[in-house]
């Protein structure tokens, strides 16, 4: 699910909010270009944005395109010629924290034909030309014409059309000459269909597993994930921290208890290069060496504990290095709440009914601090959020009737424009926990749902417009109605 960002001529001309320059204290390896204009580069700690820089080599123009993903697919609808890029790794404050070297990109474009038909929320795309006053957009769904209409512009939105994960979708464009004489088709590009896809195993930690996987497809199939983070599946307060550490380290976040683990330690031995890294969340009381003994001598094993779950929480921070800016602030007490915080990426700090004396020093030792409030007061009290202020700037708060509309409420802060949307269930922890880094593999919101309601999901994912989707658990956790109907999906 790879975002497809175009570089239109008239950006060209624009600087960049991100272009101004900052000292860059650390270096992105292995910045590159492949022959298909896609860019790559190893992922730096602590980044929580990116940003790729394209420039007019010979005239200087400059425009940046910030973005979070590792993965951009470059389409550059520009004038032929040479164009140094670069990346940028972005803290949570859009400071610069790394730059990797700069490439010269060789760019060739087409022009005069309606060309370049793009696939962005089901937004046929294509270039306008005088000589055209007028177009026929046509669809085909499995070879057979579903959609045949005129427009003037040179872009067509077909959504709902094209919708069911087993079809396959092909687009036509005939340009119209003056006194509308048709002409020969000029593009056309075969597409799939909206996916909706159900992330299961035939208990949580199977599904854990699966979103593993399904990780690995977004980041990189071809390649071993470099860190893991476990925690136990029994509980939800060390797993729902560790979502901050394993988005930081393009990490899967896998469940293990003990009936599991050899399960588990043997896929990982299969799966993953020794010498890796892998965290272990919580204390011997929550995931014993017991389990993992197999691992040891062929990973670097470190383990994150504190005497509670709070203490825990900020090992977790620490290690992640978090020094400053937003924090999440949420109960640790529930899971609701820190399960739909945990797909935006930003760190999450648990609280309860008071500060504790080690919380306080934590953040006494911290830079600027900047809190974020997830929940109603029977989530985070009054007299937390005023303890809180003594340290940084309450700067906003999430709260809605029920925890179901607070996840809408995030969703619609963090993710100004997604193509896609995860739905779990919020009356339980075990499949949405290893939901977090999927969802913010692909920036997508994780919105919660009843198991046979989702009404609240369906309409801030109609409103969006939001095409795809991934679903956590089986029919039990997420009706197949609830399913369809957040997505208005259609089968047949």
């Amino acid at each position: 699910m790879k975002k497809i960002l175009s570089v239109f001529l008239s950006l060209l001309l624009t600087v960049s909010f991100f272009s101004f320059p900052v000292k860059a204290i650390g270096s992105i390896k292995n910045f590159k270009i492949d022959e298909n204009g896609e860019v790559t580069w190893d992922p730096y700690p602590g980044a929580v944005y990116y940003s790729v820089s394209f420039s007019d080599y010979v005239g200087g123009t400059q425009t940046t395109i910030g973005y979070n993903f590792r993965d951009i697919l470059i389409d550059v609808q520009a004038p032929s010629g040479a164009y140094k890029t670069w990346v940028e790794a972005l803290d949570e404050n859009m400071e610069v924290i790394a730059s990797s070297n700069d490439i010269i990109y060789q760019h060739t474009a087409t022009a005069n034909k309606a060309r370049d038909l793009s696939w962005n929320r089901y937004i046929a795309n294509w270039s306008n030309n005088i000589i055209y006053d007028k177009y026929r957009f046509i669809l085909y769904r499995d070879g057979i014409e579903i959609l045949n209409t005129e427009t003037a512009g040179h872009s067509f939105d077909t959504y709902p059309y094209v919708t069911g994960q087993d079809h396959s979708y092909v687009f036509a464009v005939q340009a119209m000459k003056l006194h509308f004489e048709d002409s020969d088709p000029v593009y056309s590009e075969p597409v799939t269909g909206r996916m909706i896809e159900r992330i299961k195993g035939s208990d949580r930690y199977e599904t854990s597993w699966a979103a593993a996987d399904e990780l690995r497809q977004n980041y990189n199939p071809y390649a071993p994930f470099g860190t893991l983070v476990l925690a136990s599946g029994e509980n939800f307060p060390d797993a729902l921290s560790g979502a901050y550490l394993a988005n930081t380290w393009y990490a899967p976040l896998l469940l293990i208890n003990q009936k599991s683990a050899e399960k588990l330690c043997s896929r990982i031995l299969e799966t993953t290069e020794e010498g890796r890294t892998i965290y272990i969340l919580g204390g011997e009381g929550a995931v014993p060496s017991s389990w993992i003994k197999t691992l040891e001598g062929k990973y670097k094993i470190k383990r994150l504990s504190g005497k509670d779950r709070y203490q825990t929480n900020m090992e977790i921070l620490k290690e992640a290095g978090f020094d400053s800016g937003e924090l999440l602030v949420c109960t640790g007490k529930d899971f609701a709440d820190s399960l739909s915080a945990s797909a935006t990426g930003r760190p999450i700090f648990l609280v309860g009914k008071a500060l504790t004396a080690e919380q306080k020093t934590f953040l006494e030792g911290m830079g600027d601090l900047h809190f974020t409030i997830i929940g109603g007061s029977n989530a985070v009290s009054q007299d937390v959020i005023s303890e809180l202020a003594s340290y940084g700037k309450i700067e906003r708060t999430f709260s809605g009737k029920n925890r179901y509309e607070t996840s809408r409420l995030i969703a619609g802060a963090y993710f100004k424009d997604p193509d896609t949307a995860v739905i779990a269930t919020g009356k339980d922890f075990p499949d949405g926990l290893s939901g977090g880094p999927l969802a913010y593999s692909v920036q997508a919101p994780l919105l919660l749902v009843k198991p046979d309601d989702g009404q609240i999901a369906y309409e801030y994912v109609q409103f969006k417009r939001i095409p795809n989707g991934y679903v956590l658990g089986g029919d039990k956790a997420v009706g197949d109605e609830v399913m369809k109907h957040v997505f208005r999906y259609l089968e047949g």
